[in-house]
């Protein structure tokens, strides 16, 4: 009975292992050509830099904090990078469960 009992999860494990591994891939497959835009998980809109240069050195301009803008693109490119930092994790993690999936169905 305990063996079967371990087949059984074995089996489950190994099934919702390469669930979570097909969904990462397709997932970021969709983003990465374009059919479906990645989570906002960043919007960075601009930034400001505290810039300083030697005396004498500015020639009457003033020197102080400068804002940064940037564009769409940029967080588009930011967001893509996340997303597929995430997804690696989540196929990591789906491939760990299946390998002990696989691992329990060799001791049963």
């Amino acid at each position: 009975m305990e063996q079967e009992t371990q087949k059984v999860f074995g089996y489950t494990l190994l099934a919702f292992g390469l669930i979570m591994l097909l969904i990462a891939v397709l997932l970021v497959i969709n983003v990465f050509t374009g059919n479906t835009n990645p989570p906002e998980i960043s919007k960075i809109e601009s930034f400001v830099v505290a810039s300083a240069a030697p005396v004498g050195a500015t020639g009457g301009i003033q020197v102080g904090p400068m804002e940064i803008r940037l564009n769409k693109e940029i967080n588009k490119v930011i967001n893509m990078m996340l997303w597929c930092f995430f997804m690696a994790f989540i196929a990591m993690s789906g491939s760990r469960l299946a390998g002990l999936g696989i691992q329990m169905l060799k001791n049963s």
